[in-house]
C-alpha cells in the first residue's frame, strides 16, 4: 500500500517536472467540499457580502468576445487560507518539494466571464486551482486551458493571447494547448508563473474557483527573497499592510518581474528546464 501511494507520487513529481502541471480529482475529500460549499454560500449574504468586491471585466484588444461581465473578489475568505495551509504537506508529497505559502484567492465568476491568457507573478510559482462549485449550461466543467510547451516565465504578458487564446480550436490542438475540465473538488496544479493559462467565456450561471499559491523553499526565488513568503504579509491571517517592509519588498520584486530575462532565470529553475 506505502509503496505503490510512493510510486503514484513519483510519478506526479516527474510529470510536473516534465510538463510543468498534474491533474488531481478528488484532491479534497467530499466533506471538505460541503463545508467549502457551505461557508461559500454565508460568504454570499450579509454582513460577509460587505467584504467582497463585484468587478467588472476587461477584453483585451483583439479578443473576439465583446459580452460585459463580472466577477466577484472574495480576496482572502477563511476557507481559502484553511485550504491554503492545510494543503501544503499533500502538495509537497505530489511534487516531492520543500513549499513556502504566499497566499491564496478566491473567485466567483459570472456568465460571460472571461479569463484572458497570462502567466503569473513570483508569489505564484506553484500554483493550484481548485473547482468548487458551478452551474453550466451543459451541465459539464467550465474548462481551464493551459499552454506548457515550454517554459513562459520570460514571456511578455501582452502577447499571451496572440499565441494561445486567440487560435482556433483546430490551431490549440496543433500547438499542445490543453482544455482540463475539473469537477468540484479537483485540482490543478501548475507552474503558474511558467505556464499560460485561460479560460474562454463562461456558458453558466457560475463557477466558484479557490486558488492557492506557493513558491519553492530551496528555490532560486525563496532564497533571495524570503520576503515572499505569505506574500509580503505578516502571515496568513493578516492583511496587506501599507508601509510593511515586506509588502513592499515584494512589490519591487513584482515590478521586477518585468524584466523578462531576470524572471526567466529564476522561475522554477530547480524543477523544470528552463
Amino acid at each position: 500500500m506505502l509503496f505503490n501511494k510512493f510510486n503514484k507520487n513519483e510519478r506526479l513529481a516527474s510529470s510536473f517536472r516534465k510538463n510543468r502541471f498534474i491533474i488531481v480529482k478528488q484532491f479534497i475529500s467530499d466533506l471538505e467540499l460541503r463545508i467549502i460549499q457551505n461557508l461559500w454560500n454565508r460568504h454570499d449574504h450579509a454582513p460577509y457580502l460587505e467584504s467582497t468586491r463585484e468587478v467588472n471585466g476587461n477584453h483585451v484588444v483583439g479578443s473576439p468576445w465583446s459580452n460585459p461581465f463580472k466577477t466577484r473578489e472574495y480576496g482572502v475568505s477563511d476557507f481559502g487560507v484553511s485550504l491554503l495551509l492545510e494543503s501544503q504537506k499533500r502538495i509537497e508529497s505530489f511534487l516531492n518539494l520543500e513549499l513556502v505559502p504566499t497566499y491564496s484567492y478566491e473567485r466567483k465568476y459570472y456568465r460571460d466571464s472571461v479569463l484572458y491568457a497570462h502567466r503569473d507573478r513570483p508569489s505564484c510559482e506553484i500554483s493550484a486551482t481548485i473547482a468548487i462549485d458551478s452551474e453550466t449550461d451543459s451541465g459539464k466543467p467550465w474548462p481551464i486551458w493551459v499552454l506548457n510547451d515550454k517554459n513562459y516565465a520570460g514571456f511578455d504578458n501582452s502577447n499571451a493571447f496572440a499565441v494561445s487564446q486567440a487560435l482556433s480550436t483546430e490551431e490549440r490542438s496543433l500547438k499542445g494547448c490543453k482544455a482540463i475540465f475539473l469537477d468540484p473538488g479537483d485540482a490543478l496544479i501548475y507552474q503558474g508563473i511558467n505556464v499560460l493559462h485561460w479560460r474562454d467565456p463562461l456558458e453558466g450561471s457560475y463557477a466558484k474557483q479557490v486558488f492557492i499559491h506557493y513558491v519553492n523553499k530551496n528555490g532560486t526565488f525563496y532564497t533571495e527573497f524570503p520576503e515572499l513568503k505569505w506574500d509580503g504579509r505578516r502571515s496568513a491571517f493578516h492583511p496587506y499592510e501599507e508601509g510593511y517592509r515586506n509588502r513592499e519588498i515584494v512589490r519591487e520584486i513584482n515590478q521586477q518581474a518585468n524584466d523578462l530575462e531576470w524572471t526567466k532565470a529564476r522561475a522554477c529553475k530547480e524543477i523544470s528546464p528552463i
